[in-house]
């Protein structure tokens, strides 16, 4: 699902598309030269951001693993009786605007600091997290930033004209378990 997401966002955004790409050659000298690494990542901090944002806007996961309260709990004033089931929204918490400066934006320097790095942040939780965090998340995230990569240097993506992007999710209301764009074309050039 990260490559269909991806494939949309990047054909709705060419000048993140470009910045990669620059970012690319100045550490390759040329695209001849482009063999990408996991390596690479702390050198990349941009596409290290544009992969968090991905990951951030599109909220795969909707709603993270129910768990049941082993105790009685107060959790921001709400009274959790034990046994209860609780899950994490993760998709309110990527579009809550009071963590987040317009959500609905694409915006990968919110995971750039001032000198220039890559700066998670505790709030976004793609994988959930702790011991029963998805098991494929180092696969995911570094399967994600060779993908960026290698769709960035080599292919030029573009959203069609044929259909606009009001609302990249069909039914946000129903997309609980899964979230997936809207039916979407792009044209996908060789550079």
């Amino acid at each position: 699902m990260t490559n269909i997401w991806y494939m949309a966002l990047l054909g709705l955004n060419p000048e993140i598309q470009e910045k990669i790409r620059s970012d690319l050659l100045k550490l390759c000298k040329s695209k001849n030269d482009f063999t990408p690494k996991f390596e690479w990542r702390t050198l990349l901090p941009y596409v290290q951001a544009v992969e968090f944002e991905f990951f951030r806007f599109s909220s795969i996961v909707g709603i993270l693993d129910f768990h049941c309260s082993l105790k009685p709990i107060v959790l921001g004033g709400y009274s959790i009786p034990k046994g209860s089931l609780v899950a994490v929204n993760q998709y309110a918490i990527n579009h809550d605007s009071s963590r987040w400066e317009d959500p609905e934006v694409i915006r990968p320097e919110r995971f750039i600091d001032n000198e220039g790095k890559f700066a998670d942040r505790p709030d976004l939780m793609p994988f959930g997290m702790g011991v029963r965090m998805c098991p494929g998340t180092l696969i995911t995230k570094g399967y994600g930033f060779l993908l960026l990569c290698n769709l960035c240097m080599n292919y030029k993506i573009e959203w069609s004209n044929e259909n606009e992007c009001d609302q990249m999710v069909d039914d946000p209301e129903n997309a609980v378990l899964f979230r997936f764009p809207k039916e979407y074309f792009v044209k996908i050039s060789k550079i």
